[in-house]
């Protein structure tokens, strides 16, 4: 069952240094663009590790504090892909910012030829917004 475990800033300096405490994760997490998430965290990010049974496979998060317009980002490990998760993964950080009471609209940006994950965001409920140098925006209201 996937599910999502708020990381705080402290702990997420510790990972971005290769200190993991313990932590269960598989072989494909940290991938390449996890450190660079987890350093947001210092500047006011919500970030989240992904699990799976209590083992992690991704993570997700905020690209910034939270405001009215929220950017979201997400990764999961390589051998995790494709099974669904993304989506559930998106599903369930989408439930958390809705209950902000000041988010009214989340967001988020991949490459036009990242098809898998405009596909994942489509069936979390973002629609296309904007498609620039190469980049697709999706976006959905906070409801």
């Amino acid at each position: 069952m996937i599910a999502l475990a708020p990381l705080s800033a402290e702990r997420a300096r510790r990972i971005v240094a290769g200190e993991f405490d313990g932590l269960d994760h598989v072989e494909g997490w940290p991938h390449e663009d996890t450190r660079d998430g987890l350093r947001l965290a210092e500047g006011g990010a919500r970030v989240w590790l992904v699990e799976d049974d209590g083992v992690v496979i991704g993570d997700c998060g905020t690209t910034g504090p939270l405001d009215r317009e929220v950017e979201i980002g997400f990764g999961l490990a390589a051998e995790c892909r494709g099974r669904g998760h993304g989506t559930e993964v998106v599903r369930l950080l989408t439930e958390a910012l809705c209950a902000e009471p000041d988010v009214e609209r989340i967001v988020a940006h991949t490459l036009t030829g990242n098809v898998a994950s405009q596909r994942v965001l489509e069936k979390a409920g973002f629609a296309l917004d904007s498609v620039r140098n190469g980049t697709a925006g999706y976006a959905r209201r906070a409801d």
